[in-house]
């Protein structure tokens, strides 16, 4: 059963997949206690954006064990695609606190956008100040708020968390753009860049 997971996740490296389920198919017949195979599996068909059948491979994940907060935070991700939006919540709560916060910015990000589409503003801005607080060499939360305040609205709160993101890493502003492109457009965002960029310089 270890083989067939050590075979399997080789062929996974090399973007085998078919190969991969196989050996990893193979080793859940020889043994359907072993977590690794199962996750496995799950991963290929979440790759393949095969939700349902993935969320059956996690849910026997969690099943095994459910003490990893990364099967939690799969499972939400797959309820938020398929549009289930409470059990998206519900799901990322158990793998987004304060103390437990997975430093995975796709996942933390796609719980924002669950927040979001229920209009929690707040929660969001705990998460995102959270994720901040843990990873404080980490500018995307910083850039995300600042994305999320701008979108929202919150201009002056929006410039003040996109000037503690440069100061965190300049180098990284384009981030910004990458989670709100529609402020590629404004003039305003970009002049107070360069305006930051020419006092560091000086």
């Amino acid at each position: 059963t270890y083989l067939n997971w050590v075979i399997g996740t080789s062929y996974q490296r090399e973007k085998q997949n078919d190969n991969a389920k196989k050996y990893f198919e193979e080793g859940i017949k020889s043994d359907p206690e072993f977590f690794d195979n199962w996750y496995g599996v799950g991963e290929i068909l979440f790759d393949e954006e095969n939700w349902n059948e993935a969320l059956v491979y996690f849910k026997k994940c969690n099943s095994l064990d459910s003490t990893y907060p990364f099967i939690w935070s799969k499972m939400a991700s797959i309820e938020y695609k398929l549009g289930n939006i409470k059990e998206a919540e519900r799901l990322f709560k158990k793998c987004f606190t304060k103390d437990n916060l997975i430093n995975d910015t796709e996942n933390v990000f796609e719980y924002i956008e669950v927040l979001l589409d229920q209009n929690k503003i707040k929660k969001v801005y705990k998460l995102l100040d959270d994720a901040n607080l843990l990873y404080p060499k980490t500018s995307h939360y910083l850039y995300k708020k600042a994305a999320v305040q701008f979108r929202l609205n919150c201009t002056e709160d929006a410039f003040i968390t996109l000037n503690k993101a440069m100061d965190v890493s300049f180098t990284d502003n384009a981030l910004l753009f990458e989670y709100a492109p529609e402020l590629e457009e404004s003039r305003v965002i970009k002049s107070f860049i360069n305006q930051f960029k020419n006092l560091k310089v000086s």
